[in-house]
């Protein structure tokens, strides 16, 4: 039977459609595998955020598609390229965004260098990680009691390289030094060669003239463990 033009022309238009229809299916379906697949890279390093993968244009076919990144351990921000091995050894790459959202922390205030922060000066705050700071506080732990190295701006990630934790020893002090050992402890008089904060080893000369290492253990305190 022979077909009209008219109903020729619907039948064709038709097919195209079915195949239009598959291809995008298609698409659509090797886009989720992607999205999954940085989404599970997101998590193993702790992370959560939002995934737009940007194919560009149609893909071919893509049987058993495995995602990987061509480059393992690199950064997930911002533009991430991925590959995807095919069945039959093909491979093909296509470009996902990715942004991550991420706390930190911030004073309210305008601080100034030696200043001590205290509680009531921080506060949190929500940005995209890829426009943050490579080093960023995320812990107050990080920044409550340390001193700042240099005026900190309100609104602005606090970072630990501008901040300090307090001296409880300074340079040219004199200071008390506790020589601990097995089954003896010996208290010495001496003079702090260098400033020291809580934890941190600095040198120092005791009275007999000997220069030793020492950790700094309260305010003109520090101890020396043989």
């Amino acid at each position: 039977m022979l077909l009209s033009p008219a109903r020729l022309c619907r039948l064709l238009l038709s097919l195209l459609a079915s195949v239009w229809l598959s291809a995008a299916q298609a698409d659509e379906w090797l886009t989720q595998q992607i999205e999954d697949f940085l989404h599970q890279q997101l998590q193993a390093q702790g992370l959560a955020g939002t995934v737009e993968v940007r194919p560009g244009h149609a893909m071919p076919p893509c049987e058993a598609a495995e995602p990987f990144l061509p480059q393992p351990g690199q950064r997930l921000l911002g533009q991430v390229a991925v590959g995807v091995r095919c069945r039959g050894g093909q491979t093909r790459y296509l470009q996902a965004q990715i942004s991550v959202l991420a706390d930190y922390l911030v004073v309210n205030r305008v601080v100034a260098i030696g200043e001590t922060l205290q509680p009531e000066l921080l506060e949190w705050r929500q940005g995209p990680l890829e426009r943050l700071p490579r080093q960023f506080i995320q812990d107050p732990a990080d920044a409550l009691g340390k001193q700042a190295l240099r005026p900190l701006e309100p609104e602005v990630p606090l970072q630990p390289r501008n901040l300090r934790a307090p001296r409880l020893v300074e340079r040219n002090a004199r200071v008390s030094i506790e020589v601990l050992g097995r089954g003896f402890h010996i208290r010495r008089e001496g003079v702090a060669l260098e400033p020291g904060a809580l934890g941190s080893e600095i040198r120092v000369r005791a009275d007999n003239g000997e220069v030793l290492r020492a950790r700094v253990i309260d305010r003109n305190r520090l101890q020396v463990q043989p």
